[in-house]
């Protein structure tokens, strides 16, 4: 640890408040808990920091993946929490200081480690106890090569890389997260499909399948079915979203898959099969500018549940979101990736009835949308950049959904020139600009902006 960054440490002191950094400044800062101990402080575990009260915060970068160090003073001991950095609009500045809305609460990662040989694998992907979910990963990508060279890997016992697996809510049943190419290349070659091609070390076994090993070479073939591979699954007993935390950092390899994938895997059921068909509708296409069949990557299909969550999160009494109480625990806390999460997590066992209507009433509002700021649509008019602004979805997608679900959808269509020349005439707001420019994940600027927009909306309309 060098002397500027020890400084910082002994620097804090019970109950002050630290300035936080800005992105950029701790992003070069890198210190490992294992120096902590050296110079005589305590380290705990997360459970045990999430049931601390914190008493201040300071941002520094304690892994490779940028992200939110809240470092928690009590006398001797030293707290320390991963926080993700909350994602910004396209509008904002990453020079912006983090600021976060909530207290860190407890959240538990359970995991049981596994280590099944490869017929054991190739079984669990016959019955569906492994499942590779063609919605969120994308489609077997490897080569003749690469998959050999796995098969080859094997048999010289070369250690291979650990797959990572979510327990289903069910149970019994894992969706693979990390290791959907190596799983399928296992099947695939114990089941025939495979013949090595262009192996290095092992040059005599090209042109084989699993039935000429089996009968040339009983020994290599011996020992590649009894090979094991380690699993790990997260039990699904873990919280949600350290659970989600977890995938996204493993995907940050080869696979790379986003928020929007990796949702997809962990909260299948109706809304998220709707949601993934309605990304193929003409009128999604034409707002949203993707190729039939929607978005490759999902962001699509994200900004479908970010309209939805948001609807779902505003108080349309007071024009801001929700605040937490006993009847209703589903509140938006500053962190949008999380919060679409708990949306998803929510809703994934919903009935297909009811699903039937948030369709049709998201159908309803991009129409309305569509009709009113055409190729404008959720854009900034005062700019000419293409780029969809999702605090101008926000706005938009919540208040004509609610006039549709209220019975006033005619309100809209009749007054389509004047609520497109109120967004033109809120752009050269200061107030409103700010609010949908910079910090737009924030719970002061979406309230800014909900305010001010419904509070102009509603005149037009005169409800």
């Amino acid at each position: 640890m060098s002397d500027t960054e020890w400084n910082i440490f002994q620097n804090i002191k019970k109950d002050e408040i630290i300035t936080r950094i800005p992105y950029r400044e701790f992003l070069n800062i890198d210190i490992s808990l294992d120096e902590y101990e050296e110079d005589g402080i305590q380290t705990i575990s997360i459970e045990d920091i999430l049931e601390s009260t914190p008493v201040l915060t300071h941002s520094i970068n304690l892994s490779r993946t940028p992200a939110e160090i809240l470092v928690l003073a009590t006398q001797d001991i030293m707290f320390i929490k991963i926080k993700e950095k909350i994602a910004l609009s396209d509008e904002n500045n990453n020079n912006d200081p983090i600021i976060f809305d909530e207290v860190p609460r407890k959240r538990n990662l359970f995991m049981d480690h596994e280590k099944p040989n490869l017929l054991t694998i190739k079984s669990f992907y016959e019955d569906g106890t492994y499942r590779i979910n063609s919605e969120y990963q994308r489609s077997y990508i490897w080569d003749v090569t690469k998959a050999s060279r796995l098969i080859e890997s094997l048999l010289l016992k070369i250690p291979i890389p650990t797959i990572y697996c979510s327990e289903t809510e069910a149970g019994a049943e894992y969706e693979i997260i990390d290791g959907q190419q190596r799983v399928y290349t296992i099947y695939s070659f114990l089941s025939g499909k495979l013949r090595l091609k262009n192996l290095e070390s092992l040059p005599m076994l090209n042109g084989l399948n699993i039935e000429d090993l089996e009968h040339q070479h009983e020994h290599a073939h011996k020992l590649l079915v009894n090979s094991s591979i380690p699993f790990i699954v997260i039990t699904k007993e873990s919280d949600h979203d350290i659970k989600f935390d977890v995938f996204m950092r493993i995907n940050q390899g080869a696979t790379d898959l986003n928020a929007q994938e990796l949702r997809n895997c962990m909260y299948r059921g109706n809304l998220s099969n709707a949601l993934k068909e309605l990304r193929g509708h003409s009128i999604v296409r034409s707002i949203i500018n993707t190729q039939e069949g929607g978005h490759i990557r999902f962001q699509d299909m994200e900004l479908l549940v970010r309209m939805l969550a948001v609807y779902n999160a505003m108080d349309y009494d007071m024009f801001q979101l929700k605040k937490e109480t006993v009847e209703n625990d589903f509140v938006y806390r500053g962190n949008m990736k999380l919060f679409l999460n708990a949306y998803m997590r929510k809703n994934r066992e919903m009935e297909q009835d009811a699903v039937d209507v948030l369709i049709k009433q998201l159908l309803e509002m991009l129409e309305i949308v569509n009709n009113i700021f055409a190729d404008r649509s959720f854009r900034r008019p005062d700019k000419q950049t293409k780029t969809i602004n999702s605090a101008l979805v926000d706005i938009i997608s919540s208040s004509f959904l609610h006039y549709i679900s209220i019975d006033k959808k005619e309100l809209l269509i009749n007054n389509s020139e004047e609520i497109k020349n109120l967004l033109t005439t809120l752009c050269e707001d200061v107030d409103f600009v700010n609010a949908i420019s910079a910090g737009t994940s924030g719970i002061k600027n979406i309230n800014s902006r909900m305010g001010i927009w419904f509070t102009k909306l509603n005149q037009i309309l005169k409800v």
